[in-house]
Parts: C-alpha cells; structure tokens; sequence
C-alpha cells in the first residue's frame, strides 16, 4: 500500500448543512393525499439473517471452519426492516458465556463483524495429547455454537427482531484447503459484506476469482458485472447489480505457491453459489462523496488517493470512536489503523506514503488522504481503460459499521499516469444507487386539532440505480419525476403530484398541499441531495414520542421513505432509511449533546 491528500470540503459541507436554511413549520393537522396506501417505513421485507444454513439443521447457521489458534473475521449478515442493523448476543447462549473459560479474543460488534483470535486444542500437560474439545456445534462437531439477535431501527416486536443460532466448527489444520462452501443470501443493490477463508495454508495466502457464471443456464459473465469483488484476503464485497443465483469459483495459494482443495476435498479450488433476490428498496449505511486516485506508471511514492463519504456511525452506544479498529478498500487501495480518542489516524508508513484519515463519529463525515503512494498493483493500472471502471469501495469502523458500495470511476490514461475520479452527481456513477438520511432536526409543538408532535427538518441523499435500471447508459439522474411520496415512521404517508410538484433547474420541488404534512420537499435531479421540511406531525401519525418526552439517549430514530415515479419507461425510485436522533429541551436532534 502507498497513498496521498486533499482539502476540497464543498460537497460534504453542502449535504450536512443542506438543511440550514429552512424557515420554521407552522402547526396543522396531519393529512393524507387521497389514494395514497399508507405504508410504514421498514416493512417491505421480514428481518431475516441470510447467513448460509448448516447443512443438517438448516435452522441454524454456519460460518464454516476455524483452525484452532488462528485469527479470523467472519461477517454475520442479515436483510428486511429497516437500516441500520443492530448485532448484539446476550443471555446463556450468548457469546460471551460460550466462550467463558477459553483463551480467545473473538467478539461480534454490532455492524455483525465477528473477529478475533481462537483457542488452541488443549492438550493433556504431561502427554502432550490431544483433549476432547469441551465446546461443541449443533452437528456434535467441536467448535462454538451463540446465539445472535438483530434488531432493526423500529423497534423490537416480531417483525423487527430475528434471532438465530450460529456455529463456528474448530478444526486441525492438517489440510490446505477452503474453511467453508456457501456464501450468503443478497439483495439486488444492497450493500453485501460476505468471507471466505482457508485452514492448513502457509505464510500469507492470496484468493482469486478465477470465474462467474449464472448457476442456471451456465452462462458465463465477469465478476464486475455482478456488481460483486473478491479481495485479495477472501472479502467478497459490493452490491449485486442482477437478480439470480450465479456460482463463483475461487482459488487461494498460499505462500508455497499450493492451491487450496475444496472443502469436501474433492479437488482443487471451490465453487460459492451466492443467490442475489429482488430489492426495490434503497437504503445506505455509506455513501461516497469523492473519491479521487492519480497515479504515475514510472515512478513509485508518487500516487495521491482523496476520499470524502458519509457513514451512519450513531448506531454507537458511547457516541465516540475511541481507539476503534478501522479498514477500508477503496477501489482495491487497502488501507487498516487504529483510531485515536479524536477519530484520527496519522501516519507515514514503511514504504514512506503519508496516511490521514478521519472520521467524525457525530456527523459520520470520513475524510481520508494518502500521499506519496504506489497504487499501480491494487488499482490494476495497467490493464485500466479510458471510460468508465468499476471498482468496489468498503469502509469497516470498529462495532459501528460495515457497509460497501460499487461505484464506476471516470478513468484516463496516458503515456505516463493514470486516474481514477468519483464525484456524487458530478463524474462517474454509483451504480447501485444510494439512499441515507443525513441530517435531522425536530421541534415540539401541537397540530390544530390540539395533538402534541414536532415539525421536522431533514436532509438526505437519493441515487438512482443507474447500474440497474438505466442499461441504455444514459445520465444517472432523476429524470421525468411525476410525483412524489414522503413516508415518516409508522403511518404519515403524503403523496405529492400535480400542480404542487414542479421541475426547475434541475431540481424537483414541491410546496406541498395546503393543510398537508409536507411543507417544502425538493431533491436536485443531478445532485441528488434533498431536503425536507414538514409541519407539525402527530406523534399518532409517526411512531416517533415527542421531544419533550424523549430520553436524551434513549434509542429514537427517525425513519423515512421516499418514493418517486418517474414516467411510462424510467424504473421508479423507492428509498427507506433511519437516522438517530437525541431529545433535548423540547427538540430533536442527530447528534448527541456534550456532556
């Protein structure tokens, strides 16, 4: 790894504060347009875990294999309701109990990122013998078997809280080949965070996706194309782009140049069949704002990586990312630290590149710059073309979150260097789209009929999905919009279209009907940054306790959907995204308030 920095802030200053200039709304009455279904937020699709089932139980789940002693990541992973997630295991089968007595380091964090280091096989002191492994899995393998509960923003009934057991299988690493054979469930667009791995390799060892194809007709098609990578250390990362299920054969050396076997150990390499089902809904945990990498062919230590996105980082209980573990992939330029009590990284590595990265655990705003770098090898520069390339980009922080997008870079080459650039609405695609919520504030007062709620100001981000539903090419944007429908928490559901929705500018805009919820809604068709402002909401309508009731840290968040139609041959838009927010004195707001 090498890299480089930058100081451009427009565009995130722009989204964060997008909402600083609304007037403050005016009591009324909550109102539904006629014909518009009232649908909550988040009830789309039952929570579920996608993790691929043991093959004995298959109401239980498998992570695969684990050689005593060694250090593993593995990503538990689940789909429906509505983002973010919260992992968590507790009560006798948690995993912290399981793993009582064992000389181990592993912990899940609540993104669902399960790490650490495993216990060796104990042995008998005097014989040095192998003991019987006192912990075991549902098929009487030895091993680990938790339990995990992910609960959704809304809440904890049924629908909203799934919970199931997983089993992790120890095993002696006697034989170099792959720890497990399934990858998990994913959704057309969502971001998907899966791992393969090996037992019995030495030294370091290398995956390849050597091939991809549609595991029903055989039809061959590169792994780009899927909208899914397979990183150099197993991590299979991206956002699917097509609907089916396709077989990935991958292969791993290690550092003897030996090629791992099958896990049933039928031959070389393994074939991962991954099923990718339909998702009308866009949501984000990370969304890119710039991403830019230049790169000289001739020279090394001469390469600059600039990085702006946002994350939903308030999933934390502490609000803070104190000494937080960070990595991130970022169009293939690995890049892993630790973070101070600030959110900060700084440091100049062995190879003399000169790493920043930030990340403000209030805001979510990631700001990350690499100077004097040598990307050549990661990027794949040599084998780059002008025009567009796709390259996936993942950013992991501590317990908070785990979360990857694919994004299609503007590429130039020449004689001497290269570049890749990403600019949200400006150059490239994010070619799954993106839907997060970024900004919120709310302000107690009472409708006219005398019910308390709050007035609410939000600000968010709304990409089409080019990458799926534009394969004609064209501009990524919203185009052709006829109306527009806003969804706030359990019941408010206003549909605006008609007169009250204009385009201008490039911009859609809508003032809302008279004595309806919705004061002011506008979204840049290029831009793609929106705001919302409404009138006093019910707390009936929303689900959400007024301010004034709302613990200061308690677990509120603010949910909202927004759904577009856009004409008789654009695929419309449906986005549903959570943000937590805080009570104070008689207003909400998405960061907490100092202590």
């Amino acid at each position: 790894m090498r890299a480089a920095g930058w100081k451009s802030r427009a565009l995130a200053t722009a989204v964060v504060f997008a909402v600083a200039g609304f007037c403050l709304a005016v009591s009324t009455s909550d109102t539904h347009a006629p014909g518009a279904a009232v649908r909550a937020v988040g009830t789309g699709t039952p929570l579920r875990f996608t993790n691929p089932p043991v093959a004995t139980a298959p109401t239980e789940f498998d992570l695969g294999d684990a050689a005593f002693g060694s250090t593993i990541t593995r990503y538990i992973t689940a789909e429906g309701g509505l983002k973010p997630y919260r992992f968590t295991s507790v009560g006798p089968q948690s995993l912290v109990n399981v793993l009582e007595g064992f000389r181990t380091t592993l912990q899940l964090g609540i993104s669902g990122v399960l790490a650490g280091s495993l216990p060796p096989r104990p042995t008998d002191p005097v014989t040095r013998v192998p003991l019987p492994f006192p912990s075991k899995t549902i098929t009487g393998a030895e091993g680990f078997r938790f339990q995990v509960t992910v609960q959704d923003a809304k809440g904890s009934n049924a629908m909203e809280t799934a919970v199931g057991m997983f089993n992790l299988n120890l095993v002696d690493s006697l034989v170099f080949r792959f720890a497990m054979d399934k990858l998990s469930d994913a959704r057309l667009g969502a971001s998907y965070l899966s791992k393969v791995d090996v037992v019995g390799g030495r030294g370091a060892i290398n995956f390849t996706a050597l091939s991809v194809s549609n595991a029903v007709t055989g039809a061959a098609l590169a792994l780009q194309d899927l909208g899914l990578f397979v990183t150099s250390d197993g991590t299979v990362v991206g956002r699917p782009l097509m609907v089916g299920t396709y077989a990935i054969k991958v292969q791993c050396k290690d550092s003897r140049n030996q090629t791992a076997l099958a896990r049933n150990l039928s031959g070389p390499d393994q074939v991962f069949n991954i099923v990718v089902r339909d998702e009308p809904v866009t949501s984000s945990e990370l969304v890119t704002l710039q991403c830019d990498i230049k790169g000289d062919y001739r020279f090394e230590n001469h390469d600059v990586l600039r990085y702006k996105g946002i994350l939903n980082v308030l999933g934390l209980d502490t609000f803070q990312l104190v000494n937080s573990d960070f990595s991130c992939v970022l169009a293939g330029i690995a890049l892993a630290g630790r973070l101070n009590e600030k959110g900060q990284y700084n440091a100049v590595l062995d190879d003399k590149s000169n790493v920043k990265v930030k990340i403000n655990a209030r805001t979510g705003q990631v700001d990350i710059s690499v100077k004097r770098g040598w990307f050549l090898a990661a990027v794949g520069a040599n084998s780059l073309k002008p025009g567009l390339t796709r390259k996936p980009v993942q950013v992991t922080v501590g317990d908070a979150v785990a979360s990857s997008e694919v994004l299609d870079f503007e590429t130039r080459t020449g004689a001497t260097g290269y570049s890749l650039s990403f600019r949200l609405g400006r150059t490239g695609t994010n070619a799954a789209g993106a839907f997060q919520v970024v900004s919120v504030k709310g302000k107690d007062d009472v409708t006219l009929s005398g019910q308390p709620g709050d007035a609410w100001r939000v600000g968010f981000l709304a990409v089409p999905r080019a990458g799926v539903q534009d394969p004609a090419g064209r501009k990524q944007g919203f185009e052709n919009v006829t109306s527009a429908t806003v969804r706030i928490g359990a019941g408010f559901t206003e549909q605006l279209t008609g007169a009250p929705l204009r385009v201008s500018k490039g911009t859609i805009t809508s003032s809302g009907m008279v004595g309806g919820g919705v004061k002011r809604l506008s979204l840049s068709k290029g831009r793609f940054v929106g705001r919302l402002e409404t009138r006093t909401l019910s707390t009936k309508s929303t689900g959400i306790p007024v301010a004034s009731a709302a613990p200061a840290y308690g677990t509120v968040f603010f949910p909202l959907g927004l759904d577009l139609v856009r004409g008789a041959t654009d695929a419309p838009f449906s986005g549903e995204h959570a943000r937590r927010i805080f009570g104070l004195k008689n207003q909400y707001r998405d960061v907490p308030p100092k202590r």
